[in-house]
């Protein structure tokens, strides 16, 4: 996973919004992740077979982070690092807080 240069669009300007924190301070990563679902990270009712779904993740300077998959708001990292998809504080389910 990469900081990447972020997409002016409503994702970027809702996160701003959740996260309390102007859009041009955040810092953007968005990665590629797979899934054993064509449902992916969203809870619903999916096929049985391997699935890529962009994460992305807009992160406050106290690594705090709103992360979406495909538009669609998934949750807050309390403590995003490069690797937090993998760690216990990772959040795998829309709307899911972890801390």
């Amino acid at each position: 996973m990469n900081m990447q240069k972020m997409r002016d669009t409503e994702i970027a300007k809702h996160a701003g919004l959740i996260l309390e924190e102007y859009k041009e301070d955040l810092c953007y990563y968005a990665w590629p992740q797979g899934f054993a679902s064509t449902a992916g990270p969203f809870s619903a009712i999916g096929g049985q077979a391997y699935t890529i779904f962009t994460i992305e993740a807009f992160v406050r300077q106290d690594n705090v982070a709103a992360i979406y998959c495909n538009g669609r708001f998934l949750g807050i990292a309390m403590k995003f690092t490069r690797d937090f998809w993998y760690s216990k504080s990772a959040v795998h389910y829309p709307n899911t807080v972890s801390s």
